[in-house]
């Protein structure tokens, strides 16, 4: 039985995610040396929120986990209460990077540049860890109560509202900009 679509579309966004997770550190080094300005920084932060929070977190949350949840995947104590709290421990990380990227917009401190290093580097080692509990356990328990198609179109809805393509171009701009 070939994987359904949701769980590919699901994975295919993780190898997006840990491209751009991938670009904090060079990034952050680049701003700190004064190679970049705050803005490309602002621009990862805005690509996590739309891209892994909104849409890839939005079609685990709106349509995965509640599927799987209704056909026998308890949420107390198994991999999707995990899940749902890492989700919101990003969300949390990422609003308090934007808040420093906005103090430094206003003015550079080295105390809000620390701040910002501090949230990006724990959102990061936070992402790493849950894509390898979603890729090795949630994802082949999921796929194993889901149909090929089911979900999928409930998920594209979810990419065109959230701008899949255009926040896909904009990681690549972030790419380029540390060659």
């Amino acid at each position: 039985m070939s994987e359904p679509l949701i769980i590919k579309s699901l994975r295919e966004d993780h190898e997006h995610i840990l491209d751009a997770l991938d670009l904090i550190e060079p990034l952050l080094e680049k701003y700190r040396k004064n190679e970049i300005t705050i803005e490309y920084l602002e621009k990862l932060v805005v690509f996590f929120q739309k891209f892994a929070d909104q849409c890839h977190h939005g079609k685990e949350e709106v349509c995965l986990f509640p599927t799987v949840e209704a056909r026998g995947m308890g949420f107390r104590g198994g991999p999707i209460e995990v899940m749902v709290c890492e989700h919101g421990m990003g969300r949390y990380f990422l609003k308090n990077a934007m808040d420093a990227i906005q103090e430094l917009k206003k003015q550079r401190k080295e105390d809000d540049v620390r701040k910002l290093y501090h949230y990006l580097l724990q959102y990061r080692e936070l992402l790493r860890q849950h894509i390898e509990k979603e890729n090795n356990i949630l994802f082949p328990m999921s796929s194993q109560m889901l149909g090929e198609k089911e979900l999928w179109e409930k998920a594209e809805e979810i990419e065109a509202g959230i701008g899949h393509e255009e926040m896909l171009s904009l990681l690549e701009e972030l790419k380029q900009s540390i060659k």
